[in-house]
């Protein structure tokens, strides 16, 4: 149960940087989703909680919104 909690914690964190990224560099979802290769439904629903996305994906965003 407590890592279940903790991986949940960490996902939370991933979408809040990943979402003040996109705010801070004024890039809209689409464009991630584009740079990502994938269709912006399941990118918008992993930023809302309700979906995932590959850790590849995650650190494509990382790299694409310069996030260290």
């Amino acid at each position: 149960v407590q890592e279940s909690y903790i991986c949940l914690k960490i996902l939370f964190m991933i979408r809040e940087v990943i979402l003040e990224a996109l705010k801070k560099r004024g890039i809209k979802q689409i464009e991630l989703a584009d740079h990502l290769g994938i269709n912006k439904s399941p990118l918008n629903a992993f930023l809302k909680g309700k979906g995932k996305i590959s850790m590849e994906n995650i650190e494509k965003s990382f790299l694409f919104l310069g996030i260290d």
